[in-house]
């Protein structure tokens, strides 16, 4: 996609308006704003083309110049980085879904791919849409939907297997695991129901589920494996096996599904 004039992204402004403790300078959270409407403006990460169709950069001429430092973190006025995002974006899921008595969290990882770098820190391998190895990193992703139709972002982290201290995939799931419940809880939460896909088919979530006393259901991938975990002592069942009813599906799914009682 080729930009050719400055596009206005309505209600950025509002979306980000959570973020602005982060940043220190009022120019610099202007910059992080002309950062975003760039990437959806001109659909690329590339600083050349985010910088001509920002709202308010276009006719700078060191445009390009203050993305790229924005993007580098050459600064000392913000607090921006993965960390301080993950907890914004938890803190504002948790907000928009507090005083409900039950949250469904959809949580799934997806490819973030990218074929033509090469020299992006800790650059991992992952699968292109045919299944071929492609350049790119892992995300893993959370959405939060209430039964009065309340949908929000819950959780995102971008990681990569090449990267000093990444021991494992169910370590990085756990850790999501832990913390979305710890602050739907805080939020008020009752019911905590976790949707997953046959990938997290595994038995140390499926242990770690049964831990943090949530209900869940997860897509069975090892059809030929009955799960059957230890009762706690504590009123919860086991978890069991069955079946989506033809109804809800275009084909029986085998799943797995727990609730937490007692």
């Amino acid at each position: 996609m080729t930009p050719s004039a400055t596009v206005d992204i309505g209600g950025l402004s509002d979306f980000v308006q959570p973020y602005r403790t982060l940043f220190r300078d009022r120019r610099l959270f202007a910059a992080f704003q002309a950062a975003l409407s760039g990437i959806l403006a001109s659909g690329t990460t590339r600083l050349a083309q985010m910088a001509r169709v920002a709202p308010g950069t276009g006719a700078r001429p060191q445009a390009e110049r203050r993305l790229r430092r924005l993007v580098h973190h050459d600064h000392q006025r913000s607090d921006l980085n993965a960390d301080t995002l993950l907890n914004h974006i938890q803190t504002q899921g948790a907000t928009r879904v507090a005083g409900s008595d039950e949250v469904i969290v959809v949580l799934d990882g997806s490819d973030l791919r990218k074929p033509h770098s090469q020299t992006l820190e800790y650059l991992d391998t992952v699968r292109d849409l045919r299944g071929q190895p492609v350049a790119g990193y892992r995300t893993l992703n959370a959405i939060g939907l209430t039964p009065d139709g309340r949908q929000t972002l819950l959780y995102h982290t971008l990681y990569s297997t090449l990267a000093p201290g990444f021991t494992s995939e169910n370590t990085v799931v756990l850790q999501a695991l832990e913390q979305l419940t710890r602050a739907l809880r805080s939020a008020g939460v009752l019911r905590i129901i976790f949707v997953l896909d046959r990938g997290f088919d595994r038995l140390r979530i499926l242990r770690r589920l049964r831990r943090l006393h949530v209900d869940f259901v997860i897509r069975a991938r090892h059809l030929d494996r009955q799960t059957r975990l230890r009762p706690t002592g504590e009123g919860n069942r086991c978890t069991v096996h069955c079946t989506v009813p033809q109804s809800l599906t275009s084909s029986n799914w085998p799943v797995r599904s727990s609730r937490a009682s007692g």
